[in-house]
């Protein structure tokens, strides 16, 4: 059974304002998808111009039947009827409200399907509200793969054409809500939007059956970003960490023209296989055999795996305790939060890292098409050698390549708020670099190696 067997969905602030009734749409009508369809296109219009509102009741039923299609497993049949006797037209409502070819035909509609997704969903996120434009799902369906999957993302910050378009791709096994501190920073700042998606197999996205790679999850991403629209040439910052960083680079094969500035955290570019560590082969194998017992042994095994002992036992003299004890704390919070995937999601997230490759050619590619591409790692990473990431930057000639003296795979966390700053560098370096090379900027852009910073 679902966790929550009596979901309660609002509608959105909008479908509460007052409006005339009398045009109110009829969920019997053999016309009401369309026409509700060409409401959310602004195409019904009142006798003074304005767009009549769409009343939460009316589309109530198709929410409803949405809402459940995606929580549950496909194994489930979902059959959305009205209470008996509480609608004068009850059987022709209950029959097209459960008629699959018309449902589908009209979630073709992305303005409709936009409508439901503004409807709050009942899935708890770790993100400021008040940042939040936009969150919901994006069905997906991959050229070749049978299975279609669904992926779970958020939008935050600025909704103006005009800002800077960052998207976050989180590493193996982890969802979005591991960019908490990244959307608090860019989302609160006046010309930044932010999209979040927890990757195929982990978090609130669906976990189909695999087989798993960078580059069909690179394909997830780009089906999403052309979903919000997000299409624009130069208009993207692509930001990956770890497995994420991986997958960035096959994003950055398929669609070159639309990134500006790509950034690769904690990662390695699978040009020259290797092994992970042996300390992180064994701590894969203890999970893989079901030799950690307990949740809290697993979240403290990752955590000392994530980040250097001297980090880890620094004392935070603001809270007066162990770092090692905040950042435990933050990452139960997280986990807590979120979904568990299922075993079939996890395995295949880690397939798809172990399978990662990319050419010599492949690189050369991304580095010749790509106008601003930034490297950054820490020299303590247990899982990506400092090795594996000298070897990306000297694959992709011209890139910016930061080292951070004692900061582990947990990068992005551990340094919250330098990394922050330094993201926020590089993207507008990436911006001016952009405008400078198309004559819309007399400005230089920094492409230097930074040295090895404290």
């Amino acid at each position: 059974m679902p966790d929550n067997a009596n979901p309660v969905i609002h509608s959105s602030a909008a479908s509460r304002r007052t409006r005339k009734r009398s045009d109110s749409l009829d969920l019997s009508d053999d016309d009401a998808w369309d026409r509700l369809a060409r409401r959310t296109d602004g195409e019904d219009f009142d006798d003074d111009g304005e767009i009549e509102e769409i009343d939460g009741d009316e589309i109530f039923g198709l929410s409803i039947r949405v809402r459940l299609l995606r929580a549950l497993p496909e194994r489930y049949k979902v059959d959305i009827k009205l209470k008996k006797g509480s609608h004068q037209s009850e059987n022709a409502v209950n029959k097209q409200l459960n008629d699959k070819e018309r449902v589908a035909a009209a979630l073709e509609n992305q303005h409709l399907v936009s409508v439901l997704d503004a409807i709050d969903i009942s899935v708890e996120t770790i993100f400021d509200p008040k940042t939040c434009r936009r969150r919901g799902f994006c069905e997906v369906q991959i050229e070749g793969v049978k299975e279609e999957h669904r992926l779970y993302y958020e939008l935050h910050g600025s909704d103006s054409p005009e800002a800077k378009r960052l998207v976050f791709v989180m590493g193996l096994n982890a969802s979005s809500f591991a960019w908490e501190k990244q959307v608090a920073y860019f989302a609160s700042l006046p010309n930044y939007s932010v999209l979040v998606f927890d990757n195929r197999g982990s978090g609130n996205s669906s976990s189909p059956a695999g087989p798993y790679s960078t580059q069909i999850m690179a394909q997830d991403a780009v089906a999403l970003l052309d979903y919000i629209g997000w299409t624009g040439q130069r208009s993207l910052t692509v930001i990956g960490a770890s497995l994420g960083g991986m997958i960035s680079m096959d994003i950055a094969r398929l669609i070159p023209e639309r990134i500006s500035s790509l950034v690769l955290a904690s990662t390695k570019s699978g040009f020259k296989y290797n092994y992970p560590t042996i300390r992180t082969m064994f701590l894969m194998l203890r999970f893989l055999t079901g030799t950690v017992w307990t949740k809290k042994q697993s979240m403290r095994l990752t955590v000392g795996h994530m980040f250097p002992r001297s980090f880890l036992n620094r004392r935070d003299e603001e809270e007066g305790v162990k770092q090692g004890v905040i950042t435990l704390r933050e990452f139960e919070r997280r986990v807590e939060m979120t979904k568990k995937a299922p075993s079939r999601g996890r395995m295949g997230q880690m397939a798809a890292c172990f399978k990662h490759r990319m050419s010599a050619e492949g690189l050369a590619e991304i580095a010749a098409n790509i106008p601003k591409i930034s490297i950054i790692t820490g020299d303590s990473d247990k899982i990506v050698r400092l090795a594996d990431a000298n070897i990306l930057h000297k694959m992709l000639p011209g890139s910016n390549y930061k080292v951070c003296s004692g900061v582990g795979h947990g990068l992005t966390l551990q340094i919250a708020n330098e990394f922050n700053q330094w993201l926020a560098m590089v993207i507008e370096e990436g911006h001016e670099f952009f405008q400078k090379a198309t004559g819309n900027s007399k400005q230089e852009s920094s492409a230097q190696d930074e040295e090895v910073v404290a």
